[in-house]
């Protein structure tokens, strides 16, 4: 199925920017989440997920776009026995994009081993098998947190952005959701 691909897509829509300038590098591209091994992606869904209940990246993530259907509830997604378990823990608005980010850290931070024993995988592979665009929504949230510096606390957890002359950077969370969609759709503002 084409939904497998859409982090490759994502990479290779990056590099086939028109302007060389907003193009990455051969460094940045390596450092995109498709060559994560599962290590990093579970570290960094807890940590960006983590650091977001304090900070606007939650903000950006708010979209259903792309993860599970607008309108839809994403519990529909997951196995009975993990909804089971993770409901006796917390409860969640099957509705909230933020709720699922914080669904995914919970489970992966505190239930992994349950998880696994449950769908006979890895926990982070589980999810994003779920989610294949889980890991590069993340990804894109903290990169866009990091150029944008709305958020003097915000420390990103994957991307680090090169320094350049000021471009005008976002003011405001709407602004950052625009750009960090431009950034998502590999057409940089």
């Amino acid at each position: 199925s084409d939904i497998q691909y859409l982090d490759v897509r994502d990479l290779v829509a990056s590099m086939l920017e028109m302007d060389p300038a907003k193009r990455p590098t051969a460094e940045e591209c390596l450092k995109h989440p498709i060559y994560y091994p599962s290590s990093t992606s579970h570290q960094m869904i807890i940590d960006i997920v983590s650091e977001g209940r304090n900070s606007e990246v939650l903000q950006f993530l708010e979209s259903p776009r792309g993860l599970f259907p607008e309108g839809g509830e994403w519990r529909s997604l997951i196995d009975e026995g993990i909804l089971d378990m993770a409901e006796k823990k917390a409860r969640y608005d099957y509705t909230s994009t933020p709720d699922l980010y914080r669904f995914v850290r919970n489970n992966l931070a505190h239930m992994g081993p349950l998880i696994e024993s449950i769908v006979h995988m890895n926990a982070v592979d589980y999810f994003i098998s779920r989610f294949p665009l889980l890991i590069v929504r993340l990804y894109r949230a903290d990169q866009a947190m990091a150029i944008a510096h709305l958020d003097p606390n915000y420390r990103p957890k994957v991307f680090t952005p090169a320094p350049s002359p000021s471009p005008a950077r976002p003011s405001n969370i709407k602004q950052l959701q625009a750009h960090a969609l431009a950034l998502y759709q590999g057409q940089s503002q």
